[in-house]
């Protein structure tokens, strides 16, 4: 049990070998823009399910209820959706 909680060797030896301080502002600088990245795919896709949200709103005030097929539609927009959100992260 002990054997497989402890940390393998090769990264005790990595972390414990001295760096220089650009090694650590590098470091310190990919952490920063993958945080960057994260912030913003989560703000993006919750900006896509509000926009999805709010254009079956839309859909539901123009059209009578009897004329949406409300499975298929929100399929529909859902796929948009991310089609939108996939070319907004890879610009």
């Amino acid at each position: 049990m002990i054997s497989s909680l402890s940390v393998p060797v090769s990264l005790l030896v990595w972390v414990s070998q001295p760096r220089s301080p650009m090694f650590l502002q590098e470091l310190l600088e990919v952490l920063l823009l993958w945080r960057r990245r994260v912030v913003t795919f989560f703000l993006l896709l919750e900006a896509s399910r509000l926009l999805l949200v709010l254009m079956f709103l839309l859909l539901l005030l123009v059209f009578p209820p009897g004329l949406l097929r409300v499975p298929e539609l929100l399929l529909s927009f859902e796929i948009l959706a991310r089609l939108a959100l996939y070319s907004l992260l890879y610009q």
